[in-house]
């Protein structure tokens, strides 16, 4: 089992996202999709090209960069 060094605990919904990303990571891979990532947009699996997730630069508000802070305070 992986162990992740945080006080984190997984749970169910964890569990079967990381399985329905690896199977359709496993299914891209199997139609030749290398250099494409996967991942979720919604409720959907999609895929994306790396080159075009690593196009240009993206930045994350402050308000969404303090959000964790803001929470744990």
């Amino acid at each position: 089992e992986l162990h992740i060094p945080t006080e984190y605990v997984q749970d169910a919904y964890d569990r079967v996202l990381a399985t329905r990303l690896g199977i359709a990571a496993l299914e891209e891979a199997s139609r030749g999709g290398w250099g494409n990532l996967v991942g979720m947009v919604g409720r959907q699996i999609v895929t994306t090209p790396i080159a075009e997730v690593a196009a240009e630069p993206r930045t994350v508000s402050d308000d969404l960069w303090n959000l964790p802070q803001v929470l744990c305070d």
